[in-house]
């Protein structure tokens, strides 16, 4: 179990690298904001409340440091925007949803929490009715993320198993929708 929970949490570091870097090469959000702010809080309130120094807590910190990197990006693109209204919304829902992950089982809440962020990011791209090579790459890094974190945990909980299933399903419609998009985009 624990090469499993190494192998998804380098999935998601390539997943979170890879956001950053488009979004500093292209000046461009294409993560959710609900997203960085859910991922946000919750790497705060892992590390903060660790109990363990282990890999897991290692990753953890990288995974905080990678979302302040990603979360930062983004109030500079909207500094440059002049979209005030959108920090304050920022902060706030940061400051908000930390106390909400003080609570409940973590395993549990970790994958109620991935299937809200499956969910951002196939109505995001629903919404954008666009797509490009680097929602492909997110997609598939998400769900090999996803993959290996329910392979390492689906036998704690049926919930887990359930819930994950899930959003593996939610992750193979993004992938779907993402690359028929790249597909029509090129042919036209």
């Amino acid at each position: 179990m624990e090469n499993l929970d190494i192998i998804q949490a380098i999935f998601w570091c390539l997943t979170y690298v890879f956001l950053l870097f488009y979004q500093l090469w292209k000046k461009e959000q294409i993560i959710p904001s609900l997203v960085v702010i859910q991922n946000l809080s919750w790497e705060f309130n892992s590390v903060l409340f660790s109990r363990f120094f282990n890999y897991a807590l290692l990753f953890r910190f990288l995974w905080l440091m990678l979302d302040f990197a990603i979360f930062m990006t983004i109030l500079k693109m909207t500094i440059k925007a002049s979209a005030l209204k959108q920090i304050r919304a920022l902060l706030f829902l940061t400051v908000f949803f930390i106390p909400v992950f003080l609570y409940g089982d973590n395993l549990i809440l970790a994958f109620v929490i991935d299937t809200v962020i499956a969910f951002c990011w196939l109505l995001d791209l629903v919404r954008a009715k666009n797509s490009n090579a680097c929602l492909v790459f997110v997609g598939f890094s998400k769900f090999f993320g996803d993959y290996f974190a329910w392979l390492a945990y689906r036998s704690d909980s049926s919930f887990v198993y359930l819930i994950g299933y899930f959003v593996l399903i939610l992750n193979v419609i993004f992938i779907g929708v993402s690359v028929y998009r790249l597909i029509s985009l090129r042919k036209s």
